[in-house]
């Protein structure tokens, strides 16, 4: 199941795997420093 998150400027992406959800969130994540940021980091790796 494909997982939609839309970013604080309107813009929505779809991630059809954890792995590439995971990638997004190492690299193009705007503010890394946030609670939500860690937490989806850590969900990912928990799959």
């Amino acid at each position: 199941m494909p997982l939609k998150v839309t970013l604080h400027s309107g813009l929505d992406r779809t991630f059809d795997s954890v792995y590439k959800a995971s990638r997004f969130l190492e690299n193009e994540w705007p503010l890394r420093r946030e609670n939500f940021h860690d937490r989806a980091v850590s969900a990912c790796r928990g799959h």
